[in-house]
């Protein structure tokens, strides 16, 4: 099974509130993500939101088990496999995984991902189509570039939104066909 909770933030003297998705699915057997173990404040973006909303006790260090990026990364390619609906943060966060931190996915990472929970692996949409991504016809393209375009507008700014949707968010695309490309390739052989 699965759990899915909503955590809602007001921090003091804000008028927006934050709101954090949290989710939990049940793994299969004695199967574990890879994780590492991380001082909380000490991940650029924590500190940041500790310091802007005084949400943290001064002094107190936390040591959370984080997931690889990696496993995030495999986590977001079954996502984008598994989904009956196009959710353009995927793609997003394929790009960002990729672009920004240099996250290259492991070859057997992704067959892994997919009996790693308890519920089993429910494909909508094959690696096959993402690998080929190249191949949409316009039409089909473009489609795709508008639903991606529809759920990233409440996500990203909009300064940030004008320059990714250029040519039909081609820049995310491209790494959501690369990553997939690169995970179906056989280890040190070549692959689509």
């Amino acid at each position: 099974g699965s759990y899915r909770s909503f955590l809602d933030f007001l921090p003091s003297g804000k008028r927006q509130k934050i709101s954090v998705k949290v989710e939990f699915e049940q793994l299969a057997g004695n199967m574990k993500p890879k994780a590492e173990k991380m001082i909380m404040q000490a991940a650029p973006a924590v500190a940041y939101f500790l310091r802007e909303t005084g949400f943290g006790s001064a002094g107190a260090t936390v040591i959370i088990n984080v997931e690889r990026a990696e496993e995030i990364l495999t986590d977001k390619l079954r996502a984008l496999m598994e989904r009956p609906y196009t959710k353009g943060r995927d793609f997003f966060d394929v790009w960002f995984l990729t672009k920004t931190l240099g996250v290259r996915p492991d070859p057997d990472g992704l067959s892994q991902k997919l009996s790693l929970y308890a519920v089993p692996f429910k494909e909508k949409n094959p690696a096959a189509f993402y690998a080929g991504l190249d191949k949409l016809n316009s039409k089909d393209r473009k489609t795709l570039a508008s639903e991606i375009h529809q759920d990233l507008l409440r996500f990203v700014d909009a300064r940030t939104l004008e320059v990714l949707a250029r040519d039909d968010y081609r820049e995310l695309l491209d790494a959501v066909q690369r990553v997939f490309r690169l995970s179906l390739r056989p280890k040190g052989g070549k692959g689509p």
